[in-house]
């Protein structure tokens, strides 16, 4: 098993993408934190791993905010003595045009699409150092590559979290902490589901401009995540996988 013996602290996993990776990650033998600002998503997902086998236990908080990141690392030191994998995967997005966007969605967006990210990472890198070994995974987004319209702070938390991981890699890579990101392209979580279903994304407009012609599927990001948590990635920083089923590489107007 790729992560036996590792601990990863998986931000946002109570649902979509974030559950994917825990699943993924217990099932790999590592023991998992999962967190959660809702303690029913994150309690469920623990309760999902633990009946598959798994080891894990239950952090509901809101990284956003500092107190929460000293409690979830708190407790992780606590149940399972430090962190060998961090995953920031927690994030949100809040669609409508840039001039009717206010300063309290853009500060809430960056606030925990970024600063989160920044503020978990020190926090996993202090107990990290002192080993000189970690994985650190970054939840980014294709919309952090491409712009798309009515996501300004969206897209400005994205393209920072490319840049961050670039920076945290080259300052920590000489204590053998490998930082790395995703970017993922559409893939079929409920949200993404549901915006199809009620005519607020069209989906076949989409899969017009992915060259494989398919959604992604949350397990897509978490094989992914698995690959740069694993030593299969041991010589890996400062890398954005982009996993979009070539969406970013097409160029063509039909």
């Amino acid at each position: 098993m790729k992560l036996q013996n590792k601990v990863a602290i998986i931000t946002g996993s109570g649902r979509g993408i974030g559950r994917a990776i825990a699943l993924k990650f217990a099932e790999e033998g590592a023991s998992v934190v999962v967190n959660s600002v809702h303690r029913e998503s994150s309690d469920s997902a623990k309760k999902e791993i633990e009946s598959r086998g798994g080891r894990a236990i239950s952090v509901p908080c809101d990284i956003s905010k500092a107190g929460s990141v000293d409690e979830l690392f708190a407790r992780t030191k606590q149940e399972y003595g430090g962190v060998d994998i961090l995953v920031n995967n927690a994030g949100i997005n809040i669609v409508k045009p840039a001039l009717e966007m206010t300063e309290a969605d853009w500060d809430t967006i960056l606030s925990i699409n970024l600063r989160s990210i920044f503020v978990c990472s020190k926090a996993a890198a202090a107990l990290m150092i002192p080993k000189r070994s970690g994985k650190i995974i970054n939840l980014s987004s294709i919309v952090g590559i491409n712009p798309f319209p009515n996501r300004a702070p969206y897209a400005t938390s994205k393209a920072g979290v490319i840049m961050l991981t670039r920076e945290l890699a080259t300052e920590w890579a000489k204590h053998n902490i490998m930082v790395n990101a995703i970017a993922p392209g559409f893939i079929l979580t409920d949200m993404l589901k549901g915006r199809i279903s009620e005519g607020a994304i069209n989906g076949d407009a989409i899969l017009r401009r992915v060259p494989m012609g398919r959604f992604g599927e949350v397990d897509d990001i978490a094989r992914s995540a698995l690959f740069l948590a694993s030593e299969d990635s041991s010589y890996i920083t400062g890398h954005c996988l982009t996993v979009d089923g070539g969406y970013t590489a097409y160029g063509f107007v039909e």
